[in-house]
């Protein structure tokens, strides 16, 4: 029994021995330890949209390109968000982490209590350091430090115009921004597009409420080249265009891009069918997305209508958060990266859609182009589009 027993003590030391003298030795002392950290999880950023052709293209080149230089981030882009749906996922909590709209829903979006200023005072302790993100503009700095001062040389002188559609900031129901141009809040030289961007606390200093991204501008130009050749001049009144309009109704002289807009602009001309393309007609109803497809938009044949009573409306789409999302920093980054100038100018030229960036704006005004007298006759005495 004896000698059973020391039998297996000893066949328990020897596996003790191989044990240890398998495994890894200890690490000496001041040795550096291991570096590998555990895997953190891919954090899901989703986008919502209801964008769709060659701007769907660009946005999905975008999200291409930071997906690469972001691979902590897993960018899911979810369509057809129309505004019902955008509604509803809102109300209900849920929805994208980041989506488009035009500053128009926007502002609904906002009265409906939907939304909120992404960077007020006690909400962003990111912009507090010595290295805040760039989207901290003017979260706590007020709007001094603007990212688009060079979008005002191409509005000098018509940004305060702009922002002074006294028919509409005197309305029972003004837009928010009315507050800038009414004088209610006193504010730095600023351009229109971050204008109806901003929502304002109890003690009425400005916060931004999202990021705007790009602009398109609904307005009436005249084709000079259509005009001399049937000895008539460019008009310079509604009755003038009127006429105009009636004395070659059998040549289609006018274009537009939607009956609801030729109808709002032009009550008394409803039912002049519209010419079958944009280069056969004298006057243009337009919108300038559709301009810049345009063949006579590179030259000077084409340029804008200044019409007593008849405002260019400006429409300004932008990129907003959802109060809901738990990514607020990433999706911040995300947002503020579509408006650098690259992408700006990507998306032009792909899609018509104006440029917000200050840098791309400029290019675009003094391209000696239509489109340059557009942006620079819409900077000087077109308007927002409002909620009524």
């Amino acid at each position: 029994m004896q000698s059973k027993f020391l039998i297996k003590w000893i066949l328990g030391l020897l596996l003790v021995a191989v044990f240890y003298g398998c495994a890894a030795p200890p690490p000496a002392p001041g040795a550096p330890t291991s570096t590998v950290k555990t895997p953190q999880p891919v954090q899901m950023l989703q986008i919502g949209h209801n964008w769709g052709g060659n701007k769907l293209k660009v946005l999905e080149s975008i999200v291409n390109s930071y997906q690469k230089q972001h691979p902590e981030l897993k960018l899911i882009l979810q369509d057809g968000y129309n505004h019902d749906q955008l509604l509803a996922s809102l109300q209900a909590g849920k929805g994208p982490d980041v989506f488009f709209a035009d500053h128009v829903f926007g502002e609904h979006l906002l009265r409906q209590g939907l939304l909120g200023a992404y960077c007020a005072d006690d909400q962003c302790f990111e912009c507090s350091g010595s290295n805040p993100p760039h989207w901290c503009w003017y979260g706590t700095t007020g709007l001094n430090d603007s990212p688009w001062p060079k979008a005002l040389q191409v509005f000098t002188n018509g940004t305060r115009q702009c922002l002074e559609p006294s028919a509409i900031c005197q309305s029972p129901n003004p837009p928010l921004w009315c507050k800038f141009a009414i004088g209610e809040v006193n504010y730095p030289e600023m351009d229109l597009f971050a204008t109806p961007f901003i929502w304002f606390d109890g003690s009425k200093k400005p916060f931004p409420y999202g990021i705007p991204n790009n602009w398109r501008v609904d307005m009436v130009l005249a084709n000079k080249n259509w005009l001399d050749e049937r000895g008539e001049s460019i008009p310079t009144t509604s009755e003038q265009l009127g006429t105009l309009v009636e004395k070659f109704n059998a040549d289609h002289p006018i274009y537009y891009t939607e009956p609801t807009m030729f109808d709002s602009m032009f009550p008394q001309l409803k039912g002049i069918q519209s010419s079958a393309k944009a280069e056969d007609a004298g006057i243009l109803v337009i919108d300038s997305v559709t301009l810049a497809n345009v063949e006579l938009v590179k030259s000077q044949a084409i340029v804008p209508l200044a019409l007593e009573g008849v405002i260019p409306t400006i429409w300004v789409e932008g990129a907003y958060l959802n109060p809901s999302s738990h990514l607020r920093a990433d999706a911040l980054d995300f947002m503020y990266e579509l408006r650098e100038e690259p992408m700006q100018e990507v998306l032009f030229q792909n899609t018509g859609l104006l440029p917000i960036n200050g840098n791309a704006l400029v290019k675009l005004a003094e391209d000696g182009s239509t489109i340059g007298d557009v942006i620079r006759f819409a900077g000087q005495v077109g308007q927002l589009a409002d909620l009524q």
